[in-house]
C-alpha cells in the first residue's frame, strides 16, 4: 500500500509549497523512501528562495525518487493536491 502511495504522490509529481506545507511534504517524502536532490535523507529548510516555488519529485536511473525545488510546472501538468495527498497519507498510516 505504501508503494502505491509513493507511486501516486511522489513519482513525477509537483507540489506548490508554502511555509505551512513545505516541511510536512518533505517529511512524508522521506518516510516513503524519497531523498533530497543532494542524494541524502534531509529536509531543505525554509528560506526566501522558496517564494513562488514548488517541489518536483522524479525517479533517477537507480529508481530512487528525489525531490527538489523548482519554479514551474511542466507543459500540460497540474500540481498535485497537497491536501488530498495528506488525507491519503493518514489513511495509509492508520493501515500500517
Amino acid at each position: 500500500m505504501q508503494q502505491e502511495f509513493k507511486q501516486k504522490y511522489f513519482t513525477n509529481s509537483f507540489y506548490w509549497v508554502n511555509k505551512e506545507n513545505y516541511k510536512k511534504l518533505q517529511e512524508i517524502a522521506l518516510e516513503v523512501g524519497c531523498l533530497c536532490h543532494t542524494g541524502k535523507a534531509e529536509i531543505i529548510e525554509w528560506h526566501e528562495g522558496f517564494k513562488n516555488l514548488g517541489f518536483r519529485t522524479y525517479e533517477k536511473n537507480n529508481n530512487v525518487t528525489v525531490f527538489q525545488k523548482e519554479p514551474f510546472l511542466l507543459h500540460n501538468q497540474t500540481a498535485t493536491d497537497f491536501n488530498e495527498m495528506l488525507s491519503d497519507y493518514e489513511n495509509v498510516a492508520t493501515c500500517v
